[in-house]
C-alpha cells in the first residue's frame, strides 16, 4: 500500500497524473475484454446455429489473427454480430492503445460507444474509455462525459459499477477540477463492501494525493 501511495505521489510530483490516470486499469480492462473475447468466439451464443457460430468465429478469429491487426480494424465493416463487432473493436482499441496510437484507439471506442446494437455492459466500457481518453473536451463535453461516468457509477447491474467511480472521481479531479467532490466519491468506493479490494486501495491512494494537491493548491 505505501508503495502505491509513494508511486503515486512521485506521478504528481513530476506532473504525471494525468498520465497516471489516463493509463490506469488497463491491465484489468486488458484481461476481462480477453476473457469475453475468448467466451464468445468459442463458446458462441445458443440462439445462433452451430453454422453461424462457426462462420462468425472464423471471421473473427480471422480478423484477429491477422497480420495487420488491428489497424485491419479500423473502418472495417465486418459481417459480424453486433455483440462480437464491438468485443472486436473493444480489443483492437486497446490493442492500439498498447502501440500509443490513442486516436484511432478513441474512435474505435466512439464507434463501440455509439452502437446501439451492442450489450449494454459493453458501450458502458466503451464510454468509459472514450472520456478517458478525449483530451481537452470542451465544457459541453466535459460535462457530458461526466454524466455518461457518473450514470454508470450508479448503475447497480453494471459491472462496471465500481470502476466508474473511480474513473468519475478522477474525472472531476483532472477534468473539471473539482477536487472536493472527487475526494468524496473516492471515501465512498471505500465504504462500499462488494468494491474490489484492490480498488478501495487504489482510491483510497488517489484520495490520499488529491488531498496533498489540494493542500499545495492552497498554499
Amino acid at each position: 500500500m505505501s508503495e502505491l501511495i509513494t508511486e503515486v505521489e512521485e506521478a504528481i510530483r513530476r506532473e504525471r497524473a494525468q498520465k497516471f490516470w489516463t493509463t490506469y486499469g488497463s491491465y484489468l480492462i486488458g484481461a476481462i475484454l480477453f476473457i469475453i473475447l475468448a467466451t464468445a468466439a468459442y463458446a458462441g451464443y445458443d440462439s445462433w446455429s452451430e453454422k453461424k457460430r462457426l462462420d462468425q468465429t472464423e471471421i473473427l478469429l480471422s480478423a484477429r489473427e491477422a497480420a495487420d491487426y488491428p489497424a485491419n480494424v479500423i473502418g472495417s465493416e465486418l459481417n459480424l454480430n453486433p455483440n462480437l463487432k464491438t468485443i472486436l473493436q473493444l480489443d483492437a482499441a486497446a490493442q492500439l492503445l498498447n502501440q500509443d496510437n490513442s486516436d484511432e484507439a478513441l474512435a474505435l471506442y466512439k464507434k463501440a460507444a455509439d452502437n446501439e446494437s451492442a450489450p449494454e455492459e459493453l458501450r458502458q466500457l466503451a464510454a468509459m474509455m472514450v472520456a478517458r481518453l478525449q483530451s481537452k473536451p470542451s465544457e459541453g463535453e466535459a460535462q457530458n462525459f461526466l454524466s455518461n461516468l457518473e450514470s454508470i457509477a450508479s448503475d447497480s447491474k453494471s459491472p462496471w459499477r465500481y470502476h466508474a467511480m473511480l474513473e468519475t472521481a478522477a474525472y472531476q479531479k483532472n477534468v473539471i477540477g473539482d477536487s472536493e467532490n472527487a475526494i468524496k466519491m473516492l471515501e465512498e468506493i471505500q465504504t462500499l463492501q462488494q468494491a474490489p479490494p484492490t480498488l478501495k486501495e487504489r482510491a483510497k491512494a488517489l484520495a490520499h494525493v488529491y488531498s496533498l494537491d489540494t493542500t499545495n493548491e492552497n498554499k
